[in-house]
């Protein structure tokens, strides 16, 4: 009795997986479902290398744009750093720096030395300016509707 049961459930065992199979490849694994899904894989494939292409030409424009720009930051750079060697060598420049740092004067020039701060200047001794500036600082402002009145209607016209 036990020799039959265990070729029963061997038997039990064949005929479950060629029916399994016999459904999966009738019901499943027709032609146009593998095409199918053949389809789809190669689809997903070729999206995925587009993508992928794309991504890494946005990435190498980007590199070739900053290397442009920094190319052309250099080239300012440089043509800045003539200028200023061109400007350093210049007459003019020369002159301007003796006469800034050895105090020289051209020919019929007179040199005029004036205070750093003269007294007559400053608005706490002088009462004239004092009284502007405390003027404008008490007076409020008038508000944007008040001033389109006046402008719309005539009113500053006094």
């Amino acid at each position: 009795m036990s020799e039959t049961n265990s070729t029963k459930v061997k038997t039990g065992f064949k005929t479950r997986w060629r029916q399994t199979w016999y459904r999966l490849k009738n019901d499943y694994l027709k032609t146009s479902n593998t095409l199918t899904i053949a389809g789809i894989i190669i689809g997903g494939i070729f999206v995925y290398s587009s993508i992928s292409t794309l991504y890494k030409n946005y990435a190498a424009e980007k590199r070739v744009e900053e290397k442009l720009r920094e190319r052309t930051i250099a080239e300012l750079q440089a043509a800045t750093l003539e200028y200023e060697r061109n400007y350093y060598q210049s007459k003019e420049y020369q002159e301007l720096a003796a006469r800034e740092r050895l105090g020289l004067a051209a020919e019929g020039e007179n040199l005029l030395v004036l205070p750093k701060n003269p007294e007559e200047t400053t608005s706490w001794e002088n009462p004239a300016i004092g009284d502007a500036e405390s003027d404008a600082s008490e007076q409020e402002p008038e508000s944007n509707f008040y001033q389109w009145m006046q402008f719309l209607f005539g009113g500053n016209s006094k």
